[in-house]
């Protein structure tokens, strides 16, 4: 099989996994039964979510370090055993022991999430240095659709046979998923760059020429020298020292923070316009849609303009999304409230397709894995500053309007983020 077929087979397994990894941020409908039959409150539930998150980060600087110093091959299946390990501890979990809940699911099962995470995606997307965002964005979107797939599965396996049986269901698919693709997935070789180079090099940009070049070259060994005087294939050290990393850091930051702190409390924001429970739902629901169909957008936005311009556009839906969610607060309308998921939905799919573009277009394809890794820890102090932000607001003003307006200037603080950014660049 030629390299320009392999790749697309590599790509379709890894969509696989990925959807197969996605129950990470189902975990409002995974948490149902353990609410029901130990009657924890909410604040017990949601710092598993804070764990799982944590521990994805922390999982994916792992992954990076264990597919440099092992093979991506072993690292797969190491994170199809924590997963498995993740599930299955929950089963021990009692009335008087959330601990081992956080330790299993929590730890375990976020720390394989985020190492099969980064696996997946380190030895996917070198195969598409012509479509970098493309590629991304179908397996982001397809890491989105899985909180609808796994969920509605999981809710009715919970009435049908019980949580624990469902626990070990998923432990076991999941596991043969992950541990399949752990002979599926590798990184190209430098000959197979070099191939689908040439063969996509008619089809391609100049841009993108000049890009699926530089990978070549950077994975056989011989790296190319820009005009600016910069080794286009930087080392994570090198990464951590430039500039460019900091401000797209911040630029991460703002518009994960505003993420994190409107979908936690999605539902009841819908609430709060007047419309119905199931309406509420129905919401909910259309941000999930809009966001995984958005990755699919950006990504092919991301390879057909330049990187500094798509993360205005995806700032840009971040602020019109939040101001018409406002709106829709003030006036009750439920056509705002639409608008304003949809739009926000779509600006929320473009930040972590970024994320694996901007690590590979501008710091190469050989370290990829760990830049990659490195660039997710913005995650976490995103998950603490997001959702107090709206905690704060709910408590002090009883609604969601402050909390709104102040994400609204957040967003637009993240445009200038990117003014700054392409100055440095």
């Amino acid at each position: 099989m030629s390299a320009s077929r392999q790749r697309w087979f590599r790509l379709a397994y890894s969509a696989v996994i990925f959807i197969a990894i996605g129950f990470i941020y189902g975990w409002s409908l995974f948490s149902t039964p353990f609410s029901q039959e130990f009657g924890w409150d909410a604040a017990t539930l949601s710092l598993t979510f804070s764990i799982l998150m944590c521990s994805f980060c922390i999982g994916g600087i792992i992954g990076a370090r264990l597919m440099t110093r092992l093979t991506p091959r072993i690292a797969q299946m190491i994170s199809a055993a924590l997963i498995c390990a993740g599930f299955l501890g929950a089963l021990l979990v009692s009335a008087d022991k959330p601990w081992i809940l956080y330790g299993t699911y929590g730890v375990l099962g976020g720390m394989g999430v985020g190492m099969s995470y980064t696996i997946v995606m380190g030895s996917t997307v070198p195969w598409f240095s012509d479509r970098t965002g493309l590629a991304s964005g179908i397996m982001l979107m397809c890491y989105s659709c899985s909180t609808m797939i796994l969920g509605s599965l999981a809710s009715f396996m919970f009435s049908a046979v019980g949580w624990r049986e469902t626990f070990v269901c998923f432990a076991a698919v999941i596991f043969v998923i992950l541990a399949i693709g752990a002979f599926v997935i590798r990184r190209p070789t430098g000959a197979e760059i070099n191939e689908i180079a040439t063969q996509s090099a008619p089809l391609a940009t100049s841009n993108n020429i000049g890009a699926s070049k530089t990978s070549a070259r950077h994975l056989s060994g011989k790296p190319r020298k820009f005009r600016a005087g910069f080794v286009h294939d930087y080392t994570t050290k090198q990464m951590l020292h430039h500039p460019a990393f900091y401000v797209y850091g911040l630029w991460m930051l703002c518009l994960g923070s505003c993420e994190l702190g409107i979908t936690g409390h999605a539902n009841q924001i819908a609430l709060s316009t007047g419309v119905g429970i199931l309406a509420a739902i129905m919401f909910v629901s259309l941000l999930s849609v809009s966001n995984g169909v958005g990755r699919l957008i950006v990504g092919t936005i991301f390879d057909l303009i330049n990187p500094v311009i798509t993360m205005i556009l995806i700032a840009s839906f971040h602020c019109l999304g939040i101001l018409i969610l406002a709106m829709a607060l003030i006036t009750g309308s439920d056509v705002l409230l639409l608008i304003g998921i949809v739009c926000f939905g779509i600006g929320m799919s473009g930040v972590p397709v970024m994320g694996s573009g901007f690590a590979a277009k501008y710091f190469g394809p050989t370290h990829y894995a760990n830049n990659l890794a490195i660039l997710n820890l913005v995650i976490i102090p995103s998950a603490l500053l997001g959702p107090q932000i709206t905690s704060l607001f709910l408590m002090s003003t009883g609604g969601y309007l402050g909390a709104l307006l102040v994400f609204f200037c957040i967003s637009l603080i993240a445009i200038v983020f990117v003014l700054i950014l392409r100055r440095i660049r």
